[in-house]
């Protein structure tokens, strides 16, 4: 009978103390003196999964600022509050990409347009070079890489070799690089 009586006591400890804390996300996103602040941008239904709450009701709400208390990190009035944001479908990531034109990685050719040496002055010269090409060629992208042990530019994404090499003759003619060579790459294609 004692145990019985220890046990259930423990149990109604145990349980008061389970419904008087906070969800995973109110928890997160609570204020902690001299801590950092987080903010959750979450659909409701993603919060019940994380909080396990059902229906998609929530129990976190969206906390105010303190009046009086400027941060650093203040949203615009818009989104002024801290803790958890109910998102429409529109301001998930997922939808944006989907109206976004799709572009995918593949095994192609670009044009090099810079090869240094592996030295800070080398980085800002390639970074000058691909800066040069955009304002010539603005459709061109530019692409700043350390291949070791060299800081190289690369300009375009192009599929064929000969798409590349029409590039690189207009690049020639332009006369503002020392280098203009057709390289494969990996590209991002349409």
């Amino acid at each position: 009978m004692m145990k019985h009586s220890l046990l259930l006591s423990l149990f109604f400890l145990a349980n008061t103390g389970l419904s008087a804390q906070k969800t995973f996300t109110e928890h997160l996103t609570a204020d902690k003196a001299g801590q950092g602040r987080v903010r959750v941008y979450q659909s409701a239904e993603v919060e019940a999964v994380v909080n396990g709450t059902k229906g998609g009701k929530t129990m976190a709400t969206p906390t105010k600022p303190q009046a009086g208390k400027a941060h650093k990190d203040t949203l615009p009035a818009s989104k002024a509050a801290t803790g958890v944001k109910t998102a429409s479908p529109a301001d998930t990531p997922g939808v944006a990409t989907r109206t976004a034109k799709r572009r995918r990685k593949a095994n192609g050719f670009r044009i090099q347009i810079y090869t240094g040496g592996n030295s800070r002055a080398d980085r800002v010269a390639a970074e000058r070079a691909g800066r040069t090409c955009r304002e010539a060629f603005p459709e061109l992208a530019a692409y700043t890489h350390f291949l070791s042990p060299r800081w190289v530019c690369r300009v375009g994404d192009f599929a064929t070799q000969q798409e590349a090499s029409e590039y690189a003759s207009k690049l020639r003619q332009e006369g503002s690089f020392r280098e203009v060579r057709v390289v494969k790459s990996v590209v991002w294609l349409p």
